[in-house]
């Protein structure tokens, strides 16, 4: 009779009934009072434990705004607040190339046009008073330490300080007779160049591209000129010399006497 009414005071703590109140104390109905109790406790505890889930999830799982999607080509957006490198990663996604991003020296790269030696040669030439300054500044500390040698006398240090300059000085004595010497070969091969180009334009030859030995034996032939006829050639006679000698190693030898 009672378990139709149980939607009714099912929120309630005690249940009453309109009829009868003495039936709840009866030993039938304890049990199921109890059940309708637990039952109720339960339905309590489960909506407050969906309250608070839902006010937890609510904070923890706010999905974080998906950023637009780049444009491709699209210049990359950088903060204004400090200095950013752009990253080499991504220029993918920017869409620029990444070999783009490499760093290149423009001195060394086709890209960048032909390397011209007469025009480098020009625009550098203001090195080599730099080159002679330093020169004077070398032999000076030089000539002060081969003074303080004599008055000290063998001072180790003083030694090791003056053979590294003299390594440095024969160096760079060296790279200046290197440097003079590819400049006169230089000019020596446009000469011929100039030469060639004429012959063409008045006879109409075939023109003819000279290599290095030509413009070496241009050099030599001036070399000598300037030096004079009277003056000895000793880099010349020592070149005389091994071809004589080549060419002997190559005459058949002498038949032995049996």
């Amino acid at each position: 009779i009672a378990k139709p009414l149980l939607g009714r005071f099912d929120n309630q703590r005690s249940l009453t009934f309109p009829w009868q109140p003495q039936l709840l104390s009866c030993r039938c109905w304890q049990p199921w009072r109890e059940n309708a109790r637990k039952e109720v406790r339960k339905k309590k505890g489960k909506d407050a434990l969906k309250g608070t889930k839902s006010t937890e999830t609510k904070e923890v799982q706010r999905k974080p705004k998906s950023k637009p999607k780049a444009k491709k080509g699209a210049p990359q957006e950088v903060s204004s607040s400090r200095p950013v490198a752009p990253p080499v990663a991504s220029a993918s996604r920017v869409g620029a190339k990444v070999a783009s991003m490499r760093a290149r020296d423009p001195r060394f790269d086709d890209n960048s046009g032909s390397f011209d030696m007469d025009g480098f040669s020009k625009a550098y030439a203001f090195l080599e008073e730099y080159r002679e300054d330093e020169m004077k500044k070398l032999q000076e500390a030089k000539n002060s330490l081969q003074k303080r040698k004599k008055k000290k006398g063998q001072d180790p240090e003083l030694v090791e300080a003056e053979n590294t300059l003299n390594r440095e000085i024969k160096h760079r004595i060296q790279q200046d007779k290197q440097r003079k010497h590819l400049g006169q070969l230089r000019a020596a091969e446009k000469s011929l160049k100039s030469q060639e180009r004429e012959k063409v334009k008045t006879t109409g030859k075939v023109p003819f591209f000279h290599g290095r030995r030509e413009a070496r034996k241009l050099l030599a032939e001036r070399k000598k000129d300037k030096k004079g006829a009277s003056v000895r050639d000793k880099a010349e006679e020592r070149r005389a010399q091994k071809r004589a000698a080549k060419e002997k190693k190559k005459l058949p030898g002498r038949r032995s006497k049996d």
